[in-house]
């Protein structure tokens, strides 16, 4: 029971309050001054004060909240594929390997679409704040940053794609919406002598 406690409810519970405790304290209880409100800016007020004013702080967020999960999905999809590879041999009938390849494919897929939308924004984010350049702020301003939205936009399309019937009932539907081709038959006219 201790165990399930400390393995299961610890780690949820964890990952519910450090986000909402770090960034009330970061955000909202750091002190900010009215240099962050520049107009000419693509995007106005979105630098948050820690990020700008406090390298350490900033660095943190970036490497610990940022970095890390990506590093931890990384390291959980090259495990579970490692895991499903060395049950398959050790297991050779016992188990459905087609619901076993079926269900990673979809944990990598999905996985790999944040990695895709999220690692540039980090690697660009960290070399900001090593080493701070025009060039790379321009990179990440207008062009990465905005790669994060393709997760809300994409996930749901990937999400039915990898649905098991999806793509049959698709093609079903589709051939329904095809109207037949319109087959015209000859005909002879009769007309009357009189």
């Amino acid at each position: 029971r201790f165990k399930r406690y400390l393995l299961y409810y610890l780690p949820l519970l964890f990952c519910i309050i450090y986000p909402v405790v770090f960034y009330l304290g970061t955000i909202i209880l750091y002190s900010c001054d009215e240099a962050q409100w520049n107009f000419t800016l693509n995007a106005c007020g979105d630098t948050i004060c820690y990020l700008s004013d406090n390298e350490i702080l900033a660095g943190y967020d970036w490497i610990v909240n940022t970095g890390l999960p990506i590093i931890a999905i990384i390291l959980g999809n090259v495990v579970l594929v490692i895991r499903v590879i060395r049950q398959k041999h050790r297991r050779q009938r016992t188990v459905s390997w087609s619901k076993q390849r079926h269900m990673t494919l979809q944990l990598i897929s999905i996985s790999s679409l944040y990695l895709l939308t999220w690692l540039p924004n980090v690697i660009i984010g960290i070399m900001q704040q090593i080493n701070p350049s025009d060039y790379l702020y321009g990179i990440e301003e207008y062009i990465v940053s905005d790669l994060t939205y393709l997760i809300c936009l994409l996930l749901p399309w990937m999400c039915l794609g990898l649905l098991p019937d999806f793509k049959k009932w698709i093609l079903k539907l589709l051939h329904r919406v095809k109207k037949p081709s319109n087959i015209v038959g000859t005909t002879t006219l009769k007309t009357r002598q009189n």
